[in-house]
């Protein structure tokens, strides 16, 4: 069975964990090998894998951070925004 990576945990601090999202994480419902998932969204849970433990964890808050930067910058394209989700253990 191949586990399907959603993200990867960006800053843990004490039992709350940042992880910056993959693309195609927010629709509300996604397919991996055939099995259709829903979405990750604020209270739902998600799966942390460190060595052989599986650590369950329940979103709490959800973010975007610009990569540009720029207030006055109202262009869209695909890499400027990335999904940060906060969770806690």
């Amino acid at each position: 069975m191949t586990n399907y990576c959603v993200g990867n945990v960006l800053e843990i601090s004490g039992n709350k964990i940042k992880i910056i999202m993959r693309q195609n994480t927010n629709m509300f419902t996604y397919y991996f090998d055939g099995i259709k998932y829903c979405g990750i969204t604020i209270d739902e849970y998600v799966g942390i894998i460190r060595g052989p433990y599986k650590i369950v964890a329940k979103v709490e808050k959800e973010s975007l951070l610009d990569n540009l930067k720029d207030k006055n910058d109202h262009t869209y394209s695909i890499d400027r925004f990335q999904r940060i989700i906060e969770v806690k253990v």
